[in-house]
């Protein structure tokens, strides 16, 4: 294919929306009080808040020492790109973008994911694969297409050929193999794949890399970490994934991105997929066999249809408690949103309350309190978020807090109910172990991680205080007299090692119960305080975790994992192995070591730590000016292209979205200054600009149109100019599994249309939204349970005539007949406040009953309407490499709309009808598309058609 054509064939595949999920991506913006410093070494400018310079250089410093480790598999040599690092968050992640070129890291470790070693290294090595991985998609074909394109070419080229499962997947391979942690060691990371592949389920390549709304889904990471390391055994090649994107980036045929048997890398995409199930299955196979008869809990709670867990079980012992004798449980799943949940022993389960997705797991206390953390948001920045310790008081069925805006997590509480443990996140990156008064919440004492490490969960046994603490070591169990924290007089129970140690629980100082994957499956374990001897006593087959004892009954309690998720289930004493084990000798992975093995013999490079990087004189800090640096031009188009009319892209409106013409497009290193300056072309010449700020925690928005196109049509075309600002403040409220902000707004614009004799007009909008709701579970259309009210007011004026109005709406989510159903009530109202003399000025603040157009209303408008989500599984149906069906809505609806006049006049209009949208994929591409049609009937419109059909079209950017 020549190149001319290849040009054009890419030029026109820029409109494909999954090519938008690696460009103009925001991570987020930071407090806007933070100061910002930077330093500079030969492949990386570290930007970063100036309280975490010392932080900044050791990442600096791992940065440059992984770099050409992970740059030889993929062989490249990476240019130098930006480091932004992110203090102020808990929600542990990374990125690599292109459009503009810049690396975000995030300082905070997961406090809830127990990792064997600090995870920096881990993060730094998974995102150099990233970049790595993308500087291949900078070379021919996409160094060309730069000049026509700035960098949004790379982005372009990513989202189209580089497959997004061999991205993650080899990132993970990188960091288990350049790290003594990374997840490719976590039994839990494959136990949904290795239960399948055991039970004999064995998915397409869409259902498998795209999820589905019936089964329960992969981890993306672990699908191509399965996928690239099974590669590796076959071609016995080290670098394979270095020509996987040689190839890929060289684009030899354009329609390798329709078809799934495409022979120019290894294998296909399919083909790659059933053989890393049939090499798997194999390994796991024999595994399964080695490991011997498995043990299996007697099930407690009820099984659901679809896919569902119960985990983190305790057990309340308070008898003063209504709900003594029973358990507490956390549930989520494709049908339900996370909550708290009592069963009994009999399996009768009864909903307690919503609960946080990201929180530590369960801890009781006396006087029939159970106590955690979780993560909340409580201010605009994005990228700024607290914990909380929260109580459930059982005795009185009452929620309340004890501490605000803190960094602790994982709380355990004494056995005397007066001291509470946590541990402790600063900002500066360290870690702590922090006591808390259990009445007020006020810290009393506190020490730092013994040997710098990370400490992940707490838990008192009498007078001692256990905490599982991570190191370069590896992860370990020590144990402090709590009432001793200054002496800092640690002893190890468990030496710091390879397998995972999480969910501790005790039972009156008698055994310590936890959690890990020593023997290569999540299993049950248990210790002695007193002789340090470890015990494992399950043999799961695919899993078990969450336990607690009840030595009253001689029983265990715990979640077992099933091809459905966890289930709630028990063991008799008499049932477990009790057998004795040494943690000191964990086995490898052989497939692990086999990666590890063949990359050591092939690899040439000598890891070299250099701690000058360290050295502030011979690497220093500068000060990093957010004003100088506001403005960074990335990308440039040759035609009009409006990236946020394109998301919400509507048939009426696509010119306003993509026009003839050029596109520049700036955005900060730091990511809160987003511009943008256009010229289009439709019938004739416009203008476009547009900047949106993140400004003291405001939201601004200033924009201005010269002759800017009003309609689609060049037989009769309408012109206007226009500019105008507008400003929000949205306050964060999320936590306790709900979702809830409330977001105060102004806006000002001016507005005058190209024909002779207009005038400007000027409108004013204020406006204030709450909303508060829980997240949709995976297989509902709507939240099961929510609602939202806003108020607004609008000012609008053209020479002597003006128009007010102000309006009020709400809406409502409830319960459906089914699970998965679900209802929404709407009910809203307007009221004109000036008699314009034209209704030219009688503008809309409230939505017309849907199907009608150009009806304008009274003085006062009411109107109500009612719409019914009705999800439909369709099987994941799909051609192979072409469409993936992944379910239909049908939502009906009705609309009813009034209106009164000053004099008495009233009307009426009324809509019913139904939307009937297809979720599906397209060309392997990951991106949910909804699109159908939705039918209108009319029966009072004056004339015309009683009936409309209009086009629905959404895209998940």
């Amino acid at each position: 294919m020549s190149i001319k054509l290849k040009i054009m064939l890419l030029a026109l595949l820029t409109l494909v929306p999954a090519s938008l999920r690696a460009q103009y991506y925001s991570f987020g913006t930071e407090p806007s009080g933070v100061k910002w410093r930077q330093i500079k070494s030969e492949h990386f400018r570290i930007i970063y808040p100036e309280e975490t310079d010392s932080l900044a250089r050791s990442y600096l410093m791992w940065l440059e020492r992984q770099r050409p480790l992970v740059n030889e598999q993929v062989d490249i040599d990476t240019k130098p790109i930006p480091v932004i690092l992110h203090a102020y968050t808990t929600l542990s992640n990374g990125s690599v973008s292109w459009a503009p070129k810049h690396m975000n890291l995030i300082l905070s470790p997961n406090p809830y994911d127990c990792t064997q070693y600090p995870w920096q290294e881990q993060l730094v090595t998974h995102e150099l694969r990233h970049v790595a991985q993308t500087q291949h998609f900078t070379k021919g074909l996409w160094r060309a297409l730069y000049w026509p394109l700035g960098e949004q070419s790379t982005g372009l080229g990513m989202g189209l050929f580089a497959n997004t499962k061999y991205l993650e997947g080899d990132a993970t391979v990188a960091e288990t193999e350049y790290t003594l942690s990374g997840r490719g060691r976590s039994a839990e990371f494959l136990m949904p794949l290795r239960t399948d592949f055991l039970n004999g389920i064995f998915r397409n390549w869409e259902q498998s890399t795209m999820g589905s709304y019936h089964v329960k889904n992969y981890d993306p990471y672990a699908v191509g970490y399965l996928m690239v390391t099974a590669e590796r055994m076959r071609t016995g090649d080290a670098d394979f994934i270095g020509k996987f994107y040689q190839n890929k980036a060289a684009v030899s045929d354009v329609t390798d991105i329709f078809k799934p048997k495409s022979k120019r890398y290894a294998l296909s995409r399919t083909e790659a997929l059933q053989q890393a199930q049939s090499y798997y299955f194999m390994h796991w196979y024999l595994q399964d066999l080695q490991r011997g008869k498995p043990t299996e809990g007697w099930r407690i709670s009820a099984p659901q249809k679809l896919p569902c867990d119960y985990w983190g079980a305790i057990q309340i012992t308070d008898t003063l408690s209504p709900m003594y004798g029973s358990m507490v449980v956390l549930r989520r799943g494709h049908h339900f949103a996370e909550e708290m949940m009592q069963i009994d022993t009999l399996g009768q389960e009864r909903h307690v309350r919503y609960h946080a997705s990201f929180s530590s797991k369960l801890s009781e206390a006396p006087l029939g309190r159970i106590y955690w953390s979780e993560s909340v948001l409580h201010d605009p920045s994005s990228l700024e978020n607290f914990s909380e310790i929260k109580f459930f008081d059982t005795r009185r069925d009452e929620l309340g807090t004890l501490t605000h805006s803190t960094k602790y997590f994982n709380p355990s509480v004494s056995d005397d109910g007066r001291a509470i443990a946590v541990a402790e996140y600063p900002v500066g990156g360290d870690s702590r172990l922090v006591l808390l008064d259990a009445m007020d919440g006020e810290a009393f004492d506190s020490v730092a991680a013994p040997e710098g490490g990370q400490i992940f969960e707490t838990m008192f046994v009498g007078e001692w205080l256990y905490i599982t603490l991570a190191t370069p070591e590896g992860l370990s169990l020590r144990r402090i007299r709590y009432q001793e924290l200054q002496r800092e007089d640690w002893q190890t129970i468990i030496p710091a090692q390879r397998a995972s140690i999480s969910g501790l629980r005790h039972l009156k100082g008698q055994w310590i119960c936890f959690t890990s994957d020593h023997g290569g499956v999540l299993d049950i374990y248990a210790l002695h305080p007193s002789n340090n001897q470890v015990f494992r006593l399950t043999n799961a087959r695919f899993g078990a975790t969450s336990p607690f004892l009840d030595e009253s009954h001689k029983v265990l309690y715990f979640s077992e994992y099933d091809a459905q998720g966890f289930h709630l289930c028990s063991m008799d004493f008499s049932e477990l192995l009790w057998e004795k084990v040494d943690f000191s000798m964990r086995p490898e992975d052989p497939v692990l070591e086999k990666v590890i093995a063949q990359g050591k013999a092939q690899s040439q490079v000598t890891v070299q730590e250099n701690r000058d990087y360290l050295d502030p004189d011979k690497y220093p800090s500068k000060h990093y000016s957010k004003l100088l640096n506001g403005f960074h031009i990335h990308s440039w188009m040759p035609f009009y292209f409006n990236v946020d009319r394109v998301k919400s892209l509507s048939p009426d409106t696509w010119y306003e979205a993509v026009l003839p013409g050029a596109t520049l497009h700036s955005q900060n290193a730091l990511g809160d200054v987003v511009a943008m300056l256009a010229y289009s072309w439709w019938g004739q010449s416009s203008a476009h600009a547009k900047v949106t700020a993140t400004v003291a925690d405001f939201d601004v928005e200033l924009y201005g149109d010269l002759n800017a196109t009003t309609n689609g049509s060049l037989s009769t075309p309408a012109y206007k100019d226009d500019a105008g600002l507008l400003i929000d403040y949205p306050f964060n409220l999320f936590g306790g599994g709900w979702y809830s902000m409330l977001i105060p707004s102004l806006g000002l614009e001016f507005e005058k249309e190209r024909v002779a004799g207009a005038q400007w007009q000027t409108s004013f909008q204020a406006g204030v939204r709450y909303y508060r709701m829980l997240s949709v579970p995976k297989a509902a259309i709507f939240p099961r349970w929510g609602f939202s009210v806003s108020g607004s007011l609008l000012h609008s004026f053209m020479g002597d005539n003006d128009f007010a109005a102000a309006g009020i709406s709400s809406y409502l989510y409830t319960p459906g007949f089914t699970r998965g159903q679900g209802l929404k009530l709407s009910m809203a109202t307007q009221f004109r406040l000036t008699d314009p003399a034209s209704t030219y000025y009688n503008e809309h603040l409230l939505p017309l009953p849907r199907g009608y157009r150009g009806v304008a209303t009274g003085y006062r408008h009411i109107s109500t309407s009612a719409d019914y989500a009705i999800p439909i599984w369709l099987g994941d149906a799909a051609i192979e490499g072409l469409l993936y069906l992944r379910r239909l809505q049908l939502i009906p609806f009705a609309d009813c709309g009034m209106s009164w006049e000053k004099n008495g006049d009233f009307a009426a209009c009324c809509s019913f009808g139904s939307s009937a949208l297809l979720d599906f994929s397209v060309f392997r591409f990951n991106v949910g598309i909804s699109a159908g049609t939705r039918f209108s009937y009319m029966p009072m419109l004056p004339s015309g058609s009683k009936t409309r059909w209009e086009l629905v079209v959404s895209a998940g950017l």
